[in-house]
């Protein structure tokens, strides 16, 4: 049996806004919505995800529309129209936006995408002429005014002392920002001298003032293995449409693109990490050493788990397993995932102190640690082969991820890459669908408390509906 994958093969009757200029206008939350509506066919399993993206006219904002296969309005997904409300930041720069990315998925994971540039008029050349290739914004409030600093950035104090544990230093600085406001901000700390040294990252949260103009407050933590020397700060600041500002050192070897400029007068310049004992530079990420994986059960008949075993070694920093591995940026320090390839299927379970496996390894430590995680996957997922990454970090902040992904270094030999799912009946890839939703009451006069009970009826053609 030959198995054919067809790619998504059909999008037109594109409009945004019914093809009208959209001008925004101020709300509560800085947002404004806009219509978007559009066809998609795919002769196989059907449509599952639409995302077009336009530039701006300077090319430094975008806007990017999102269709999935449960804003269906008409048809089916082999066929049909997509609808929802997308949105809009009220600080974008106003002009004549440009189409930019088309980017469309089917249930079967198949992906078609097509760029700015000769491969996106070459795809635009083969449709109809019926997708929205451009989009007016008016807007009378668009920003495009850096953030900056209104005070020295301050940290203190200026010597962490990592003689027998890691440094804590605080950083503060008062950011003003123009119509949109703030969106975030990061700080390091970069080595003056040696660019084998991983540089160190904090954020800062507002304790004072609004996100127009505020006084912000953060930490650095300088990890216990950290390279001996002087350090120099580095601030970055982002509003709401993107605008940034960069002051202070850039990253070795002209890693950002961007220029910095400097800090304001009187801000700390330098930063110095000192240990009254020699410290053995650590310049090596944690390594994995053996894995087993129990991938034995029938998903034909119920969920249930696939538990992946192994053995992890860092034997300089140790691993960094403090605060459950927490990272800003949501995945963690440590982690492990399992993904179909296909992208039908991705689940990753973050690594910390309780996922450490004393039964199978009593002595586990920092240094020689073995763990035990469990995935559960559903009854019903797709049968076939699965694959694994995992992430390492240690408390210097060096980290490895091994996997099968472009960049990703690959699995020590006898190490379990991934593993084969059984599922000896039919799989499901049907989404649930809503049949009946009820508000009630209906009507609320402005003003007045009430009770609202929502009450929905869903139909799912395969496993079932699953909550939480």
């Amino acid at each position: 049996m030959t198995l054919i994958f067809y790619k998504p093969d059909g999008l037109w009757d594109v409009l945004i806004n019914d093809g009208q200029p959209v001008t925004l206008i101020d709300t509560e939350n800085g947002f404004n919505e806009v219509l978007v509506d559009l066809w998609a066919s795919d002769v196989g399993k059907g449509i599952d995800q639409v995302s077009l993206t336009y530039r701006s006219p300077s090319g430094l904002n975008s806007f990017s529309v999102y269709i999935g296969s449960n804003n269906l309005t008409e048809g089916d997904l082999n066929s049909g129209r997509f609808s929802t409300m997308s949105i809009m930041n009220r600080c974008l720069e106003a002009g004549i936006y440009n189409l930019s990315n088309v980017w469309i998925k089917d249930k079967a994971g198949n992906v078609c995408s097509f760029s700015n540039g000769i491969q996106l008029e070459k795809w635009l050349d083969t449709t109809d002429g019926s997708i929205q290739t451009m989009i007016e914004i008016i807007n009378d409030k668009a920003d495009s005014t850096k953030p900056f600093a209104a005070s020295p950035f301050v940290i203190n104090p200026v010597l962490a002392d990592i003689t027998i544990t890691q440094g804590v230093l605080s950083a503060t600085v008062t950011l003003e920002y123009v119509d949109c406001g703030v969106s975030y901000s990061q700080i390091s700390l970069i080595h003056c001298d040696d660019p084998r040294a991983q540089s160190i990252f904090g954020f800062l949260s507002r304790i004072d003032g609004d996100e127009n103009s505020g006084v912000y407050s953060g930490q650095f933590t300088v990890p216990s293995g950290a390279i001996l020397g002087q350090y120099a700060p580095r601030l970055e600041v982002y509003d709401r449409n993107n605008n940034r500002t960069i002051y202070g050192a850039n990253y070795p070897g002209g890693f950002s693109l961007e220029e910095t400029i400097p800090f304001p007068e009187v801000s700390t310049q330098k930063v110095t990490v000192v240990s009254e004992i020699p410290k053995v530079e650590d310049l090596t990420p944690p390594q994995l050493l053996t894995g087993e994986v129990d991938c034995t059960w029938d998903f034909n008949e119920a969920g249930g788990f696939v538990k992946l075993i192994f053995t992890a070694q860092d034997l300089e920093s140790g691993l960094d397993l403090g605060f459950g591995g927490f990272s800003s940026f949501g995945r963690g320090l440590n982690w492990v995932e399992i993904l179909d390839p296909k992208g039908m299927f991705d689940q990753y379970v973050p690594l910390t102190l309780d996922s450490l496996d004393f039964e199978t390894n009593p002595t586990t430590n920092e240094f020689n640690a073995t763990f035990c995680v469990k995935f559960f996957l559903p009854k019903g997922v797709k049968p076939g082969d699965y694959c694994f990454r995992v992430q390492l970090t240690n408390k210097c902040g060096l980290f490895s991820t091994f996997g099968l992904s472009l960049g990703d270094t690959p699995f020590p030999e006898g190490f379990p890459s991934g593993c084969t799912i059984i599922n000896s009946g039919a799989f499901d890839c049907t989404p649930p669908v809503p049949v009946e939703f009820v508000v009630t009451p209906g009507f609320l006069q402005s003003g007045e408390g009430a009770k609202i009970n929502v009450s929905v009826r869903i139909r799912d053609l395969g496993t079932g509906f699953q909550f939480g």
